[in-house]
């Protein structure tokens, strides 16, 4: 059976806290379905604000944010995080909360005011996201009692709880050290192949994003200055724009690395 293609695009975005000065200056993209998207920028390019937009969290001024034809401001929060889940930089849960209770939460879209309890199908979505994320074998630890790279795993499975077609990543490799950070991304890879998941992931490492995504967005000052595929995005005169560094792209082992020039 084929899994259903969504699209979430980005029409004429523009925001700004004042009139005087705008954090993003009309940006348009459609997000491509079933790829891994890296979103990349140097501090202050308007990413994190653009992400917030994505996730419903801020209100445009103008220009629309379109799921499946239909402006994200036109759809109820329930429906919205059946499709699309997100998973933040900062997350934190009550320190009592067991790691199942807590990948339980991904099941609150699919629930009403009648439903009690897990059903088969909540049960089903649970165990599975637990197993995906291999964290199956923490599931009556506190997450009090886990580490950086352990919890990451556990809020990546509530949020893959919800079924979603469409997973938005803020920098969750941030604060893990460097064996976790690749173990999130390899799964997530995994997971867009296996599930076919689209994903859009804001990256700081930008050989990170050579690496696990297939698409990249740049931004700078507000915009996006180029968007395609990631082998072709990421190279020494947009990264060097973008960052404000000297760059060289160089293959190592058959891998293309971005080096910083002295």
């Amino acid at each position: 059976m084929e899994t259903a293609t969504h699209n979430l695009s980005v029409e004429n975005l523009i925001f700004g806290y004042n009139k005087d000065r705008l954090i993003l200056n009309d940006i348009s993209f459609e997000l491509a379905p079933n790829k891994v998207t890296a979103l990349l920028g140097a501090n202050g390019s308007g990413k994190s604000t653009l992400f917030h937009l994505l996730t419903g969290r801020l209100k445009p001024n103008s220009g629309k944010i379109i799921f499946d034809g239909k402006s994200i401001d036109t759809i109820k929060k329930r429906e919205f995080s059946q499709h699309i889940a997100v998973v933040h930089q900062y997350n934190t849960a009550s320190e009592d909360f067991t790691v199942r209770k807590l990948v339980e939460m991904g099941r609150t879209p699919y629930k009403n005011i009648f439903s009690y309890g897990q059903s088969s199908e909540d049960e089903f979505a649970v165990k599975n996201a637990l197993k995906i994320t291999d964290t199956y074998k923490y599931a009556d630890r506190m997450i009090s009692t886990l580490s950086g790279g352990q919890r990451q795993r556990v809020w990546l499975a509530l949020a893959l709880a919800q079924n979603p077609d469409i997973l938005l990543l803020d920098e969750i490799t941030t604060y893990l050290d460097i064996h976790y950070q690749y173990e999130i991304l390899k799964l997530i890879k995994e997971l867009n192949k296996d599930k076919k998941l689209t994903v859009l992931m804001v990256l700081h490492d930008i050989n990170q994003a050579i690496e696990f995504s297939d698409n990249a967005m740049v931004m700078k000052d507000g915009k996006i200055i180029s968007c395609g595929e990631t082998k072709k995005v990421v190279n020494k005169d947009v990264i060097g724009t973008a960052f404000e560094v000297n760059t060289q792209m160089v293959d190592i082992a058959g891998r293309k690395i971005c080096v910083i020039k002295n």
